[in-house]
């Protein structure tokens, strides 16, 4: 009798730790998540700067474009 109560004791402490286990790799997997989406979340920000410059860019050339073709009439 007392020897089952000391196996049970040890399954019990097995099963512990491994529910230990599995919360730290539960948590580890959270974090990895978090920061793929942080990576996600900045590369979409740099894309979106990216575009917003080259639209910049366009506009500026469109706008120069005009200045030359009034300055053309001008003459």
């Amino acid at each position: 009798m007392l020897f089952h109560g000391r196996i049970s004791s040890v399954s019990h402490g097995f099963s512990a730790n491994q529910e230990q286990q599995q919360q730290e790799q539960q948590q580890e997997e959270q974090e990895q998540q978090q920061q793929e989406e942080q990576q996600q979340e900045e590369q979409q920000q740099e894309e979106q700067e990216q575009q917003q410059q080259e639209e910049q860019q366009q506009e500026e050339q469109e706008q120069q474009q005009q200045e030359e073709q009034q300055q053309e009439e001008q003459q």
